[in-house]
């Protein structure tokens, strides 16, 4: 009995999550906005959500999934869909702000170097 109940409590310490980040970060092409629900990342030819609140790990940096979709050069059809896949998003911070990498489902990774509360004005897919 005494067992169980320290599993018990162990598991209750470690189900015990800290506040979700809230804020934006931008640079190198992409911005990514926080909430207390979620995110949205924006980038060139690319927009993607965050799927549910992002909370920090003990360093400071996070890993989150969402979905992004793909949008290709010119004028594109505005009765087809993009294509929606899924991402995962992972976070370390840096002496200057979040070091982002954005891995799709196929394993592609693309990275970047974000800076908090800096704005960056986005440009169509040309």
């Amino acid at each position: 009995m005494k067992s169980l109940f320290a599993i018990v409590m162990m598991t209750g310490a470690s189900m015990t999550s800290a506040a979700p980040l809230i804020g934006e970060w931008s640079g190198d092409r992409a911005t990514l906005t926080l909430t207390a629900t979620g995110g949205r990342f924006v980038e060139d030819c690319a927009a993607a959500t965050i799927d549910g609140p992002v909370s920090s790990d003990a360093r400071g940096g996070f890993s989150a999934r969402g979905h992004r979709e793909i949008h290709t050069p010119g004028p594109q059809d505005a009765d087809a869909p993009p294509p929606i896949r899924p991402v995962r998003f992972i976070a370390r911070q840096t002496a200057t702000g979040l070091a982002l990498e954005v891995r799709d489902g196929d394993g592609t990774a693309h990275a970047y170097n974000l800076m908090p509360g800096r704005r960056f004005k986005r440009m169509p897919c040309l």
